[in-house]
């Protein structure tokens, strides 16, 4: 979870330009979700503290995605965070009261903690619907899991990313270890985890971590422009291409083939394989029922 305190003279500027006003005026939840035509936006609420993670957030956040997985009006998934930051990691004062506690670190509250922050992670990698991360500012510690769990990452030419974990003693939590390893390959990932040294928008972009950057500016017009296109996509085959290449690493070449034959035969069960079918034929634009 680890992280504030890493980006504290780097975040500083960023705070500025979010204004106290502008963090005043925001909403007291720390997760704001709505869905805006089958375009689920979900904002991590912690604009002063950088979004960094507690156990509320976690709750919340879980409670969010769990809402997303079951609601069949919800097609795409955005997350971003509020106050033009990510997130900074861990709240670096959850861990001090940890450390300082007279009766010394609750094992079993923590081993909880963790389990449920590990959680939320699975919830994304599993849920079957595209989720985008929309990135700006800070990303350290599990803001950078979360940005690796998502299907798809767009960030702005001015953030600056590092896993921070080693920086603290710490090792990742969040899946990172994990996902890392599967993204940028085996010494990168051991790289960013171990020296956890900063980098910024280009190398994210150039290691695989990102999909795109984008001036600031245009960062909403970007994510917005990827949802729309993905919710008018065939819904039952963005799942089953996010469930197989998910689990691709953990199947043997038999397997995956195994798997692939058994979703291909599904999709094409479903009525928008017929529209899709029909649409090609006639050379015009599919438009998908997510039947």
């Amino acid at each position: 979870m680890s992280g504030e305190k890493v980006f504290e003279k780097t975040s500083g500027n960023m705070r500025e330009k979010a204004g106290n006003k502008a963090l005043d005026n925001l909403s007291d939840k720390i997760v704001i979700a709505e869905n805006l035509n089958g375009i689920f936006k979900i904002t991590l609420n912690r604009p002063k503290a950088l979004n960094c993670l507690n156990p509320q957030l976690i709750e919340e956040l879980t409670e969010t995605f769990k809402e997303a997985a079951v609601d069949k009006n919800i097609h795409v998934v955005i997350l971003q965070g509020s106050g033009h930051n990510f997130m900074a990691g861990g709240d670096i004062r959850f861990f001090k009261g940890l450390v300082d506690a007279p009766e010394g670190i609750n094992v079993e509250s923590l081993n909880c903690i963790v389990a449920k922050a590990q959680n939320l992670v699975r919830e994304i990698y599993d849920l079957k619907k595209p989720v985008i991360a929309s990135v700006e500012g800070v990303v350290a510690g599990y803001g950078l899991s979360l940005v690796a769990a998502c299907d798809f990452a767009i960030a702005t030419d001015k953030c600056v990313f590092t896993t921070a974990y080693s920086n603290i003693g710490l090792t990742p939590d969040g899946g990172a270890s994990f996902i890392l390893p599967r993204v940028l390959g085996l010494k990168k990932a051991k790289e960013l985890m171990m020296l956890a040294d900063q980098f910024d928008s280009n190398e994210a972009l150039e290691i695989g971590l990102l999909n795109k950057v984008v001036p600031a500016e245009s960062l909403v017009h970007h994510v917005n422009k990827l949802a729309v296109r993905l919710q008018h996509s065939a819904r039952h085959v963005m799942g089953n291409i996010k469930q197989l290449t998910n689990t691709a690493f953990e199947r043997t070449l038999s397997e995956q083939l195994e798997a692939e034959r058994s979703s291909f035969v599904d999709c094409v069960q479903k009525e928008d394989f017929k529209i899709g079918v029909n649409a090609f034929l006639n050379k015009k634009m599919p438009k998908y029922t997510g039947q």
